[in-house]
């Protein structure tokens, strides 16, 4: 027998008696596994990570539900200092149990779990997942999601500015079209939040929809839900709330500048752009009402200072859509001569024709003079 099996022996029964009847000798043995696993420095890391992968990680995860606030305490913690002992491919292959006990504490309404410190252990150990296993966590986008939207409907500030953070992974690490199609609900309670009294929740929720909207496709399905509430944002009372809109409105229009134009159009009403150029205008209006805000130094200065970012990069934008247009206009003249046999003066006539506006490069503005 190796020294594995020896220790094994040792922690078999307190391993058995997390699923007892009796909710104390559950207790008993959690707390009995927490020290001799972890917090004495006595067992090996590479002992503790075969036992939680071997034997304990079924049990560890059901106690998620256990009516012991103390068990439920202990196995959350357990798990988030375990997670950090696996290879990611065994936490791939515990993530599809793990996080369908973990999301199930607040994935619906009223929270299974009635303890607001025990919620925020919760949303800490889903972040922390998120950092270890990062794209791993992209085939249960729509249950991170949904169980995300419920969490934002917490009445803890701290659980809704975790959340948010939670969010910024979420656009991190996920796949766009899966946030997209999944994204509704987590929108809709975002935008709940953004009249929270607390401004440290409002400016955590701006950040959180900066990134969730910086992907094309959660951009061009969800931006017209969201620009309707940023409008009051320009009054907020607080600068830092203020500054956030001005950084998440840079980074949208920055972003959405570089994104293709529709190869075909879907839109047979015929009402207006479609795609980035739609938002862009109200994009840009609210970026302007930032850059007069009231206070100059820290909020207008800032809003300013995006508008310049953002011209220099449209204007690159529009000279270089405009190289690809005399391209094609150059394309489509070769192939006129070429089926019509055209040749000498009348090539050189066709030539003076001006070009057509959409070949012209931007025209710069001089800038004012003050003086």
């Amino acid at each position: 027998m190796d020294g594995y099996q020896e220790f094994l022996l040792t922690v078999r029964r307190d391993i058995n008696c997390l699923t007892d009847g009796d909710r104390a000798v559950r207790r008993g043995a959690v707390v009995k596994l927490e020290k001799t696993l972890l917090t004495s420095g006595k067992t090996s890391k590479e002992f503790a990570r075969r036992v939680f992968l071997e034997e304990l990680h079924k049990p560890l995860f059901r106690m998620y539900a256990d009516q012991g606030e103390k068990c439920r305490e202990l196995s959350l913690s357990m798990t988030l200092r375990l997670v950090d002992l696996i290879e990611l491919s065994d936490l791939e292959n515990l993530l599809p149990l793990m996080l369908a006990a973990l999301l199930g504490r607040f994935r619906s309404l009223p929270f299974p779990e009635q303890s607001e410190e025990l919620r925020m252990e919760a949303l800490r150990l889903l972040s922390h997942l998120f950092d270890v296993g990062k794209e791993l966590l992209n085939p249960f986008a729509s249950d991170v999601l949904d169980a995300l939207s419920k969490a934002l409907t917490d009445s803890c500030p701290d659980a809704k500015k975790e959340c948010c953070e939670i969010t910024k992974k979420v656009s991190q690490y996920f796949d766009a079209e899966r946030v997209s199609r999944a994204c509704g609900p987590l929108v809709g309670s975002l935008l709940s939040n953004l009249k929270h009294q607390q401004w440290k929740v409002r400016r955590a929720t701006l950040d959180s929809l900066g990134a969730l909207l910086l992907q094309e496709a959660p951009m061009l399905d969800h931006m017209e839900d969201v620009l309707p509430h940023l409008t009051a944002m320009l009054s907020d009372r607080t600068p830092g709330v203020r500054q956030s809109l001005a950084e998440s409105l840079e980074k949208w229009l920055l972003k959405g500048l570089t994104f293709k134009a529709p190869m075909l159009s879907n839109n047979f009403d015929d009402d207006g752009p479609e795609g980035f150029d739609k938002f862009e205008p109200r994009l840009l209006s609210l970026l302007l009402g930032v850059a007069s805000d009231e206070d100059a130094e820290q909020v207008g200065s800032l809003a300013l200072g995006g508008l310049e970012r953002i011209s220099a990069l449209k204007h690159e934008v529009l000279k270089k859509r405009a190289a690809r247009e005399r391209e094609r206009e150059e394309a489509k003249k070769k192939a006129k001569e070429q089926r019509e046999g055209k040749a000498g003066y009348e090539a050189e006539a066709d030539a003076k024709v001006p070009l057509p506006p959409q070949c012209q490069d931007p025209e710069v503005v001089v800038a004012f003079d003050y003086a």
